[in-house]
């Protein structure tokens, strides 16, 4: 499994939640993502909702990878409330002409569309089957860009720090985003995962000092950034 603190840095910095959704599709030239962020005042209607829209997702070379329900969210990157998340995997962008956005548009009679990303996968998107029992994380990151040497020596310092720690999360999406609809576009998205919640536990109560040195990272290098906790739906 390929490690790379990039993807971790801002996960854990102060995360205190213990966090606890169908395979893949196996798109192997699956070339961008959209991470959706919606506020269903009837969760049950959106999910019925996702699964009337993917056959035409299907059409137009798309796939939901996975859905979520948002139980909880630290910091904050302007956005308001959440409780669904869905991946979709895509051969292509569909968020840069009007006829791929009237896809995910549908969506908006079942619920109040927050937020929507779409970039190219820079580390996944990973098919390793369902994701029972695992510990999710959306993490959503702008940069400052006010020292980009200087980061990138952090983050080369703290990629050498977490090699070989025992209980390390997985990337299952690393996305760097190019448009955004509902807020203003991020540096990245980051769908992550331990194995169980108290794995995730476990790495945190075992490397404090680590989670000191990403406080200071996020201090030094960050403009905004959030942590969503993703329980699992399908």
């Amino acid at each position: 499994m390929r490690i790379q603190f990039r993807h971790y840095v801002l996960a854990f910095g102060a995360f205190l939640f213990g966090v606890a959704i169908s395979t893949l599709p196996a798109f192997a030239s699956a070339g961008s993502g959209i991470i959706g962020l919606y506020n269903a005042s009837d969760p049950k209607a959106f999910d019925q909702a996702l699964r009337d829209a993917e056959p035409e997702l299907t059409s137009k070379g798309c796939g939901v990878s996975r859905v979520g329900e948002v139980a909880g969210v630290q910091a904050d990157i302007g956005l308001g409330d959440v409780n669904r998340l869905i991946h979709v995997t895509c051969r292509s962008t569909i968020l840069d002409n009007a006829m791929g956005r009237a896809v995910l548009d549908s969506l908006s009679s079942a619920a109040s569309r927050v937020a929507l990303l779409e970039g190219r996968y820079l580390d996944g998107p990973l098919d390793n089957g369902a994701p029972d029992g695992r510990a999710y994380i959306l993490k959503l990151s702008r940069y400052s860009n006010s020292d980009p040497n200087a980061r990138d020596a952090d983050l080369a310092a703290l990629d050498r720090q977490v090699a070989g720690l025992d209980d390390v999360y997985q990337n299952e999406v690393y996305l760097e985003v190019h448009r955004a609809m509902g807020m203003p576009t991020p540096d990245e998205a980051v769908l992550l995962y331990y194995p169980s919640s108290e794995a995730g536990e476990r790495f945190r109560a075992n490397n404090q000092s680590l989670l000191e040195k990403i406080g200071r990272f996020n201090r030094a290098h960050l403009t905004e950034f959030a942590y969503y906790l993703i329980k699992p739906i399908r």
